[in-house]
């Protein structure tokens, strides 16, 4: 077994423990509410007023003209959430819209995008 496939393996045995853990601790809808915290606050202002998604860029960040549209990135940094690859507003991404809907929001208790 070369690196890689053993890499794949590792990072599949870490599934499997993580989501045993997830179905022993949590209901499915629980499950279903972390995942999309976790995803939102990507796209919502931290408590610095800066989105992750946009990482260090000062005209995303602070620009009125740009730091209120959220880009759908392919990808986003393990670490810090930044954006990665093609922000063409298509593609998985944009299944965040539904849980950054203000009505959604609302109920759930949170601040608007």
């Amino acid at each position: 077994m070369n690196a890689e496939q053993q890499r794949l393996r590792d990072d599949l045995d870490f599934l499997k423990r993580v989501l045993r853990k997830l179905l022993i601790n949590f209901t499915w809808w629980q499950a279903a509410d972390e995942i999309a915290r976790r995803l939102t606050r990507l796209f919502l202002r931290g408590p610095d007023g800066r989105r992750a998604v946009f990482g260090d860029c000062p005209k995303l960040q602070d620009d009125p003209r740009f730091r209120d549209y959220l880009p759908f990135h392919e990808d986003f940094h393990g670490d810090t959430g930044q954006g990665l690859g093609a922000s063409h507003q298509a593609g998985w991404t944009g299944l965040i819209a539904l849980p950054l809907d203000p009505r959604e929001l609302a109920l759930a208790g949170r601040t608007s995008p």
